[in-house]
């Protein structure tokens, strides 16, 4: 049994150069991280070959370099190598992807398409998957990766095989699955602002047939982000606890089964870091009524939480199952995937951010619980005509509710509103692929989306505050809007013709659409209306290549997207400063990206990537601009109106997009450090990125200033694999950036700051 879990971790260390491989993010496994006894062997690793990748983003096995659309992947045990522990760190390695993240919301923005704010009644427009579960909420991407298979980012609309609101893309996380052989790990961490980290697996055969894998994690630190009043704790800490275990069962020669289920929940203050955009200034409402403003990048003058209670702290809490059938007919494979999920959510913002108690928000009964189910056929890859079909069921039923509460509502007092959404979508879809010769590949795809969404109700309330000061009390009801329902019908086409002149060379170009559905602004705390929202549509133009010469992969694309009716984030002072979500009219966006791998000696492996962006409103004559409040007419018959902001219409047309920098790109480098065998193996990690400057607003005021980040890692591992330390810093520059800016509101406006320069340490026992 050692011998044959050495040998399984000599081969598993062989393939863990960091891999970053795609049509916009590149992969390179040159030299082999095992070390034998036999030099021979070590310099046969040591190839400077750019390893195949096999990914599933077509819901076939399939290789990186054969498939005609933008994906990127990334392997699990390179992020761990250079320290990207959760999605928010992706876009140092991907061209043209940003993440814009605060309080319990973590959205993707791919090539200028996301969605900041995806509340209960409306979605993102770029998809997330868990295996081959959807998640409509975006809190999933706040968790920590742990024992991840790898990561795969589809770039583009996702109309045809991940159509559920792909209009700008699809992320998906794919988990490890259970091992044939027994096989464990233990692992611990520890880094900067007290960070403390555990982690297990074990996998193996359990009885004949079944194969099982169980993984743990609990990650934790101190935040970084501290408070003016040195009674109250620092903010930005994070406490997340994970735990995810997977079933294999071959009742058959034919059949497998395969069932996962997790759970996990994070109790912290991270993202909770509101601190005000502006100084002592009208602007800043809070600072002209006696509060006190922030001191320094870092530091915050807000007065929540309140204490370390869990009531006051970002509660984060989700879980759920997903049961695979395949069943294997030689000339196809049908499969059933059937899942489930439930994502709870509460937390406290302090909106006027400073340590005065004039507007706070509290968020309660956020609840969603996910049905899923997916019927899907898959041919074989055995003739030149491939195929795929399927049908995909969708059921969600979701609460949200929001409070305000502070002086600005009145003493002692919360207002607030909850309501609720039903959603049933059922979607068709199928693809088909055909090789006219040896050279040339043609591609066609349809999904056909038939969706409704119910607005059972939108309960509006008053309530005294509780004894711990956050939560409302006893509820008093005083209006119910009237139930609604809005239905969307869509079809998403897809069409790609792909040449291969040569050996290690295709192009492609392809159209595709993508389709986001409507729904409601939820919720609405005061007011006695729900604003609906009509859907969105793109329609993509892309031109790719893939070329993989042995020592060298460039891969790239060039595409241009017409953007129609987008949804886009406002906000809405007449209810509380919240944010909204209405229609613009239509956005065209454009732009290229690429990758370059070269293996440059058998030890040095370089990679460069870039992207540009072009993402500008066509015709948008009703936006919403942010004006200081002391400008307006409404000033010099109220006084209480001269502060803060106040939102004019205008034309925005022209104006860039949020979240779409012009420029992106990286540098990497890996080096396989020669040492004496006996040593052991050591591999040295370096990343550069940089993104030119952006704006999180559609009016182009909120701004986020370029910014250059490095990091670096050096990871050794003994001679038999069986210990493993890693070494990583994040960071290193310290360059000061945050992972969003709110536009103006009613009280000023907030940011949530990035973490500083940090470190961070990882031992490994494999077994």
């Amino acid at each position: 049994m050692l011998h044959r879990s050495h040998a399984r971790r000599e081969l598993r260390q062989f393939r863990k150069l960091p891999i970053v491989v795609s049509a916009s993010l590149m992969a390179v496994t040159g030299p082999g991280l095992a070390q034998s006894t036999d030099e021979d062997a070590a310099a046969a690793q040591r190839s400077p070959i750019i390893e195949e990748i096999v990914v599933t983003a077509q819901k076939r096995s399939e290789s990186m370099q054969d498939i005609p659309i933008a994906v990127s992947a990334m392997t699990g045990e390179s992020l761990e190598d250079v320290g990207i522990d959760s999605q928010s760190v992706l876009p140092q390695v991907t061209p043209n992807l940003q993440f814009n993240s605060s309080a319990n919301y973590a959205a993707p923005y791919l090539r200028g398409v996301g969605t900041q704010f995806a509340n209960p009644g409306l979605e993102p427009s770029v998809a997330t998957y868990f295996d081959d579960q959807y998640l409509p909420r975006s809190s999933a991407g706040l968790l920590s990766f742990t024992d991840v298979e790898r990561i795969e980012v589809l770039k583009g609309p996702q109309g045809t095989l991940y159509g559920r609101n792909a209009t700008g893309g699809a992320i998906r996380v794919i988990t490890r699955d259970p091992t044939e052989e027994f096989e464990a790990k233990a692992a611990l961490s520890t880094g900067s602002f007290d960070q403390r980290g555990a982690e297990g697996v074990i996998s193996g055969p359990i009885a004949d047939g079944l194969l099982g894998r169980l993984a743990a994690q609990i990650d934790q630190n101190d935040g970084y982000v501290h408070n003016v009043d040195p009674s109250k704790p620092d903010t930005q800490a994070r406490d997340q606890k994970l735990v995810r275990a997977k079933l294999i069962w071959n009742p058959g020669e034919r059949t497998t089964v395969k069932f996962t289920a997790d759970y996990a929940e994070k109790i912290d203050s991270e993202g909770q870091a509101f601190i005000n955009l502006y100084p002592a200034s009208p602007e800043q409402s809070a600072t002209q009524l006696g509060g006190t403003a922030s001191s320094g990048f870092y530091t915050q003058s807000g007065d929540v939480p309140l204490s370390e209670s869990d009531d006051h702290l970002l509660n984060t809490k989700f879980g759920g199952a997903t049961m695979r059938v395949d069943y294997d007919l030689d000339a196809l494979t049908l499969s059933s995937i059937t899942g489930y999920r439930i994502d709870k959510f509460h937390g406290v913002a302090d909106l006027d951010s400073t340590d005065l108690s004039f507007l706070h928000a509290t968020s309660t009964k956020i609840r969603s619980e996910i049905w899923s189910q997916e019927f899907q056929a898959v041919s074989a890859a055995a003739s030149p005509l491939t195929w795929l079909g399927g049908v995909y069921i969708y059921h969600e039923s979701s609460i949200s509710g929001l409070g305000l509460f502070g002086d600005a509502i009145g003493p002692g007092a919360v207002a607030g509103g909850e309501g609720e959404v039903k959603v049933d979508s059922l979607a068709p879809y199928g693809q088909l692929s055909y090789d006219f010769s040896s050279e040339w590949q043609g591609t066609l795809g349809a999904r056909y989306t038939v969706e409704s969404k119910e607005l059972v109700n939108n309960r509006l309330y008053t309530a005294p505050l509780s004894s711990n000061g956050v939560d409302p009390g006893e509820r008093s009801y005083y209006y119910t809007t009237p139930g609604e329902t809005v239905a969307f019908n869509e079809f998403s086409p897809k069409a790609v013709l792909s040449y291969r002149p040569s050996d290690g060379v295709m192009l492609y170009a392809s159209y595709s659409k993508g389709f986001k559905s409507g729904g409601f602004n939820l919720p609405v705390p005061t007011g006695t209306s729900v604003d609906s929202v009509e859907p969105e549509t793109l329609d993509s133009l892309e031109f790719g290549w893939k070329t993989d010469l042995g020592r060298m992969r460039l891969n790239g694309a060039v595409f241009y997207y017409d953007y129609k009716n987008l949804q886009v984030q406002t906000t809405d002072n007449e209810g509380g400063g919240i944010t909204s979500v209405t229609n613009a009219a239509t956005a065209s966006i454009y732009g290229l990206e690429f990758d370059l791998t070269v293996a440059a000696t058998d030890r040095l492996q370089l990679a460069l990537g870039g992207g540009y962006l072009k993402a500008e409103f066509d015709s948008y004559d009703d936006g919403d601009i942010g004006v200081p409040a002391y400008t307006t007419d409404a000033c010099a018959d109220d006084p209480a109106a001269c502060l803060g902001f106040a939102v004019e219409k205008g034309d925005l047309s022209g104006y860039d997009l949020p979240m779409a920098p012009d420029l992106t790109g990286y540098v990497r480098a890996t080096y396989d450090v020669p040492t004496p065998s006996e040593w052991g193996h050591l591999v040295a990690n370096v990343i550069y990125s940089y993104t030119s400057n952006f704006y999180y607003t559609a009016d182009n005021q909120v701004e986020e200033p370029s910014k250059a980040l490095l990091n670096a890692g050096v990871n050794w591992s003994s001679p038999s694999s069986r210990y493993e330390v890693g070494v990583f810093g994040q960071n290193l520059t310290d360059e000061e950036y945050n992972f969003t800016k709110n536009r103006f509101t009613a009280t000023g406006g907030w940011r949530v700051p990035a973490p500083p320069r940090s470190w961070g340490l990882r031992v490994v026992y494999n077994y």
